[in-house]
């Protein structure tokens, strides 16, 4: 990675790269019993890396399937109601006809009670009329 520093008219480039190299050249070489540590610490660093590498890939590959298998699962869910309605369609159309026939055979039966109810009613009243 480079960076640039401006000072004046000047431009310094710098690889930040070649720099933590450096660093880590000098005091790895300092101090052996430093320079032990620092290994068994990066060694330590990359094992833990390549696990957490491990099991990010195998969390991806899990929600990858997971994904797959959700799709799957509503396509057949939904597939099979437009099958069932494509199939048995014509009987859904037939009893629904039938169940409006009902509930229209029901209100003319009750404009005919209504109507037998008015007509006695008004017979009631003229037998009361004539009797009086």
């Amino acid at each position: 990675m480079l960076v640039q520093f401006r000072l004046g008219a000047h431009v310094f480039v710098w690889d930040l790269g070649l720099i933590y190299t450096l660093f880590f050249a000098t005091i790895m070489m300092m101090d052996p019993e430093k320079n032990q540590e620092l290994a068994e610490l990066l060694q330590k660093n990359i094992t833990l890396s390549e696990e957490n590498n491990r099991l990010l890939r195998s969390l991806n590959r899990t929600n990858r399937w997971s994904l797959i298998f959700s799709s799957i699962k509503w396509i057949v869910v939904i597939g099979s109601f437009l099958g069932l309605y494509y199939y048995f369609g014509q009987f859904l159309e037939i009893g629904w006809n039938q169940y409006q026939s009902l509930l229209g055979g029901y209100s003319d039966q009750a404009k005919t009670v209504n109507s037998a109810n008015d007509t006695i009613n008004d017979l009631i009243k003229t037998l009361k009329e004539s009797s009086i």
